[in-house]
């Protein structure tokens, strides 16, 4: 009840301005990168662009590293929801890069599709540049990887566009870090799928 109840929280805080559409997010990505600094600003991430600068996704050699989260290819977001799976320490995670940002729930150990989920509103974004959504501190083992996977809140993980559809992000759209080789930095969207209606979101409350 509390998973649900916090998921229609954050979609509904999306789903109340108007504008833009969906379609627009189909191609956006959540896109990982590493850095090796125990504690990171929001800034912390900005030398990073996917063009001339791509993301770290290995972090060979970093024994604290700060994990960012950021979107890509974007044109109209007011909300994000995304898991994380990974078997490293998380020392603690900060979700305030995006003005007034309400986080209905926030990545926590043993991670996973329920526990590893950050749920989040923010004041729309609108293209441009790569967003930075939060940031989530690790001490890391000298193997594994993080990466998001399918959150257990309704409609997975996706991104909410201004007038509340939700965009599903595919799974070949979602960023690896990895101690070593196998990360993936999601720069470019591979497939795009069909937005879901906000009338649809709350329609699986109604059952």
């Amino acid at each position: 009840m509390r998973v649900l109840f916090t998921a229609f929280f954050v979609l509904a805080i999306c789903g109340l301005a108007t504008s833009a559409s969906a379609q627009n997010n189909q191609f956006t990505t959540i896109v990982l990168h590493a850095v090796d600094i125990s504690y990171g600003p929001c800034e912390g991430a900005d030398d990073v662009d996917c063009d001339a600068v791509m993301p770290m996704t290995d972090i060979t050699g970093m024994a604290t590293p700060t994990i960012y989260m950021l979107l890509r290819n974007y044109e109209d977001v007011a909300g994000v929801q995304a898991a994380f799976q990974t078997t490293w320490t998380m020392t603690f995670g900060l979700w305030d890069c995006q003005p007034n940002t309400v986080a209905g729930t926030t990545p926590a150990m043993p991670f996973g599709e329920t526990a590893g989920t950050i749920a989040c509103a923010f004041d729309p974004i609108t293209g441009g540049t790569l967003a930075v959504i939060g940031r989530m501190h690790f001490i890391a083992g000298g193997t594994g990887c993080i990466e998001i996977i399918e959150s257990s809140f309704p409609f997975g993980t996706h991104v909410v566009a201004q007038e509340g559809e939700a965009q599903e992000v595919y799974p070949g759209n979602r960023g690896i870090v990895c101690a070593g080789t196998g990360g993936f930095d999601a720069c470019v969207g591979e497939v795009p799928v069909e937005p879901t209606s906000w009338g649809h979101i709350k329609s699986q409350y109604q059952q």
